[in-house]
């Protein structure tokens, strides 16, 4: 009996450390996809705001210094072709969705701290299968994680926003 209870007792603490190391790998995911987005827009309206001085020569001639005009096309380039490498909006929504994988894992976890660990007649053998299988899933969506990485930065938020509350609910 006594090793059934230790046994119980490893299963739960590997789960907690799912339930944390999810908590802080969606939420590092998510500020990085936020970043991202952010960027996408920063980079898009500069990329209009340079086209419109581009082409301004066309619609009031003599207005802006033809160098200038050459410049800002050049910028306007430049920039689209850093989006068009970057994909700062693809990138994003592969962020978004890591870090959902990793909430749905949570809650999963979740669920089986809440119900399945304390669910009369539930065997050590049988729980250990079900840790198994979100171990499995932790290793998968770490894997997706490593191919796209977050900045240091990322995860100093995500702590911080963690540790003010932010993914309580």
């Amino acid at each position: 009996m006594e090793d059934s209870k230790s046994e119980i007792e490893g299963i739960e603490r590997s789960a907690s450390r799912i339930v944390t190391d999810s908590t802080y790998s969606a939420k590092r995911h998510f500020n990085t996809g936020a970043s991202l987005d952010g960027m996408r827009y920063a980079l898009g309206g500069l990329i209009v705001g340079t086209s419109v001085l581009a082409t301004s020569q066309a619609v009031a001639p003599g207005l802006i210094p033809i160098a200038l005009l050459g410049l800002c096309s050049v910028g306007a380039a430049i920039l689209a072709g850093l989006v068009t490498v970057y994909n700062p909006g693809g990138r994003a929504v592969r962020h978004s969705k890591i870090g959902a994988d990793y909430l749905a894992l949570r809650k999963d976890t979740q669920h089986f701290l809440d119900v399945d660990l304390i669910a009369p007649g539930s065997s050590p053998r049988q729980l250990k299968a079900k840790l198994e299988e979100l171990l499995n899933r932790q290793k998968f969506i770490d894997r997706e994680s490593a191919l796209n990485p977050t900045p240091p930065r990322a995860y100093k938020e995500a702590k911080e926003g963690i540790e003010r509350g932010e993914a309580r609910y």
